[in-house]
């Protein structure tokens, strides 16, 4: 045993894994995957092992001494889960595996259901779908209302309906090899004027309804503006838990401000006809939508071709979107931004029919895909110490482009709020506790926290069984189910710059009958529960991005994320006890949902609302 241990400390993989996807053009059935990571001595060799299962291994392949690794059987749509551990080459002793990582050679596409729709036959109307993937997609639908066609390459909706009636419309997403799940919805035709999208009518003269009404600019079911943006207050019946929104055809989407009574501050509106979607959900999750069509005047009530997209105009407040451009909206809407961190995230606009936007820090040539379109999000850009300069380029299916930039500085003081967990010159545990010791009656702990600027990699060791790994993230760093031994457990975290100089963080954690998430009412036995940084269901920061931990039953096989505010969505680490680091956050209102699956497909949703 103690020489398993000794093994283990001179062969421990000390770096993060890597995954690059290199998919081969035309066999879906032969991508390759290459996992890479940094060799910690040259007496020792690699084995990998992967598996289509976390935590559960089926296939096992010696890499010798390489650093890298060529998985040239993967499937296209298959998630597959790495390990690797190291042996000596000298008496082939084998010592513990690294942390995992699970990706794809190429993922299908995902597709949100737009909902019910109603229109009015013989009037002008528009839906946007949203597509998510990391390769150009496609659109198909069938059963559209006559008078209907989409845009295949936009995703987008239009005409005038000739024919009323009630419309079953399936969707899809293709990236040219794997197609999303399909996604169908009833649109109805209706002959009245003043039927409401839930498909009942909508009474001028009150505001108030059993679900959701707008209140105002009007309680009818169109106003023309000479404004680039639009105010929208409202109401709903006291079972709703929260109010969104979204606007057709430029899929610009948020969360309103308060339930029974809300508002939405400065909807950008573009050029032609805008539909603008509020939807109030209850405590089950129930739907209930009202609808305003909104025309700028003296832009006529043509809507746009999918293929000639009219760009929407500039906000009037954060002078973040133009008519023309791609716009970064935050850190800043200025030129330059400063800060400590060795790692940035942006957000921003684009205009309307942007199919692609992409980003590069010119000194490193770090390079990227950003998630989104007309409103896009990139996490995490390393930064180099001095100058970077950040280009954000979007693209639409002409190949047309545009570009900002932002040029930033990594200095000692930043311009960013601090929360006060990290040092100026050591790394720092912010949860479970930032206090030196916590009890706990789980046989596992996720611990997050942060480090000084410079930091290249985040290390963990628990001394009282030997168990080791690496952290994902750097300056704002996430671990996820460190396991732990009965009694005393001395959990050491260890970030070092590309010097090699280290700074170290202690936390004792005991398991005992007792635990001090006792009083939180974190985990239940049958749904997901989010632990940090609150149990409770609204939180606020000045950070850019946010790390969550939280719990889920027994039996969960997958725990999802997703911020409504900006379409920013991942996998977190872990199931039954889960993290998931650097969740970008856009300034204002942020609803962040984080859902987790059984083996069968049943799910459970928690969620947090984040003011930024």
């Amino acid at each position: 045993m103690m020489a398993f241990h000794t093994l283990r400390s001179k062969c421990a993989l000390l770096a993060p894994l890597c995954l690059l996807v290199l998919g081969a053009a035309g066999n879906a059935a032969a991508d390759t995957i290459v996992l890479e990571w940094d060799q910690s001595s040259s007496t020792v060799g690699y084995r990998v092992h992967v598996g289509v299962q976390s935590g559960s291994y089926t296939q096992h392949f010696d890499a010798g001494a390489s650093s890298a690794f060529a998985f040239t059987a993967a499937t296209a749509g298959q998630r597959y889960c790495f390990a690797v551990s190291a042996y000596m080459l000298s008496s082939g002793v084998e010592g513990s595996n690294s942390g995992e990582v699970c990706g794809y050679s190429n993922a299908a596409p995902t597709l949100v259901n737009p909902g019910g729709r109603t229109s009015t036959v013989g009037q002008p109307t528009s839906l946007q779908l949203q597509g998510f993937d990391s390769q150009p997609i496609t659109y198909s639908a069938t059963g559209l209302p006559p008078g209907l066609s989409l845009g295949s390459s936009t995703g987008y909706i239009s005409g005038t309906g000739t024919t009323a009636g009630t419309y079953t419309v399936t969707a899809r997403a293709s990236d040219g090899v794997l197609s999303s799940a399909s996604q169908t919805f009833t649109w109805t035709m209706t002959t009245s004027s003043t039927s409401s999208s839930t498909g009942g009518t909508t009474t001028p003269t009150g505001c108030t309804t059993a679900t959701v009404s707008i209140c105002t600019p009007t309680t009818e079911t169109s106003f023309s503006t000479t404004q680039s943006s639009i105010t929208l207050t409202g109401s709903a019946s006291p079972a709703i838990t929260r109010v969104v929104w979204e606007i057709s055809p430029s899929g610009v989407r948020g969360v309103a401000s308060g339930t029974t009574s809300w508002t939405i501050a400065n909807i950008p509106l573009q050029a032609g006809t805008n539909l603008i979607d509020i939807t109030a959900y209850d405590g089950a999750g129930n739907p209930f939508t009202d609808r305003l069509l909104v025309t700028p005047s003296g832009s006529g009530t043509t809507t746009p071709s999918p293929t000639s997209p009219t760009p929407p105009p500039p906000t009037d407040s954060t002078g973040c979107a133009t008519a023309s451009t791609v716009s970064i909206c935050t850190p800043t809407t200025g030129t330059s931004f400063t800060t400590t961190q060795s790692s940035i995230t942006l957000s921003g606009t684009a205009p309307y029919g942007v199919t692609r936007v992409v980003w590069e820090n010119s000194p490193s040539g770090a390079s990227g895909v950003a998630s989104g379109t007309t409103s896009w999000t990139i996490g995490n850009v390393p930064l180099q110490a001095g100058t970077n300069v950040i280009d954000i380029t979007a693209y639409n299916a002409a190949g047309n482009t545009t570009t900002d930039r932002l040029v930033v500085s990594t200095s000692s003081t930043s311009s960013g709020a601090s929360t006060g967990c990290a040092t100026a010159s050591t790394v720092s545990i912010c949860t479970p506790t930032t206090g030196t010791s916590f009890s706990t009656t789980q046989s596992s702990i996720n611990v997050t926290g942060t480090a000084p600027y410079g930091v290249t990699r985040v290390v963990w060791e628990n001394s009282a069984n030997g168990a080791r790994g690496v952290a994902s993230g750097t300056t704002s760093w996430a671990i996820a189910n460190i396991p732990l031994w009965g009694g005393t457990n001395v959990i050491d975290i260890t970030a070092y710059d590309s010097a090699g100089n280290p700074s170290t963080d202690r936390l004792i954690v005991s398991t005992s009958g007792t635990s001090s998430e006792g009083s939180t009412g974190c985990a239940t036995t049958s749904t997901v529960s989010i632990c940090t940084p609150t149990t409770g269901t609204s939180f606020s920061t000045a950070q850019s991005s946010i790390n969550v931990t939280g719990t889920a039953p027994s039996g969960t096989t997958r725990v999802v994320c997703e911020n409504a505010a900006n379409g920013a969505r991942g996998i977190a680490s872990g199931t039954t006890s889960w993290a998931i680091a650097n969740i970008p956050l856009w300034g204002g209102t942020n609803l962040i949902e984080v859902t987790a699956y059984d083996g069968a497909g049943n799910s459970s949703t928690d969620r947090l609302l984040v003011t930024r």
